[in-house]
């Protein structure tokens, strides 16, 4: 386990990105990370950084949604704790 994770009780759940339905959302729209970092006003790390499993905040979620023309809780995913 890595240092300093923080630990999350047994049994509990996690949200995160769904990076697969991100990119075929991305291709079927014809657009790429480029257009909806420059869009959002963020750099395209971040947004790489978010599906990667990384911290974003719901109005993210609802603002890349929106940009890919999907319902936000298309782009999202459930993780079991282990």
């Amino acid at each position: 386990m890595a240092r300093n994770a923080p630990q999350t009780p047994k049994g509990t759940r996690r949200i995160r990105l769904n990076r697969r339905e991100i990119r075929s959302q991305l291709a079927l729209k014809d657009k790429t990370v480029q257009e909806i970092a420059e869009q959002l006003g963020m750099t395209s790390q971040a947004i790489y950084s978010a599906m990667a499993g990384g911290n974003t905040t719901l109005d993210t979620v609802s603002t890349i949604a929106a940009v890919l023309d999907v319902d936000p809780l298309t782009i999202l995913i459930v993780i079991p704790s282990e």
